[in-house]
């Protein structure tokens, strides 16, 4: 959850890319949003008109565009759920940190304040009975949890992951 903000969880994406084979010299950003709109990706993803598609590293294609990412489809989002690594590797269950809208691509607003202090807390539990949470994602869904389900303790515990969702911008 101590991500370095939004501009850090970019920058764990672009280095988890560069590091595997997906190094086509693309440029990477996490689909994840702070407190404000400017951080979310509908405001930091670069060329919404025309990016696109958006496949996983197999090439199973998840949407068409941005327009058909946002878009509820019969229920589902996406037309394939986003459960492989940039390495290939597939899990199941797995949290994704986001804090974003499926809609809209916007900080969840049903929520305000469950980023994690901006995706800076590492530790939500910060006493006097307060604790600081950020909303999630699962990385098996196709419907609107694949990106706002709930809310979980800020945490980096290794017992309990949770991850990132990268997408290449065009």
């Amino acid at each position: 959850s101590d991500l370095g903000g939004v501009v850090g969880a970019d920058a764990i994406c672009q280095t988890a890319a560069n590091a595997s084979a997906l190094t086509r010299g693309g440029t990477y950003k996490a689909w994840i949003a702070g407190s404000t709109d400017a951080s979310a990706p509908f405001h930091r993803f670069t060329n919404l008109a025309s990016t696109g598609p958006y496949e996983l590293v197999d090439g199973t294609l998840v949407a068409n565009d941005w327009d058909d990412l946002t878009t509820n489809k019969s229920g589902d989002y996406l037309r394939a759920a986003i459960n492989l690594s940039e390495n290939g590797t597939g899990g199941s269950l797995l949290r994704v940190w986001t804090n974003v809208e499926a809609d809209t691509g916007l900080p969840a607003s049903d929520s305000p304040g469950e980023n994690c202090e901006d995706w800076t807390l590492a530790d939500g539990n910060i006493g006097d009975n307060t604790v600081i949470v950020g909303r999630f994602g699962w990385s098996y869904l196709k419907n609107e949890s694949w990106t706002a389900d709930g809310a979980a303790l800020c945490s980096n515990n290794p017992e309990q992951p949770r991850y990132l969702y990268c997408f290449e911008q065009g």
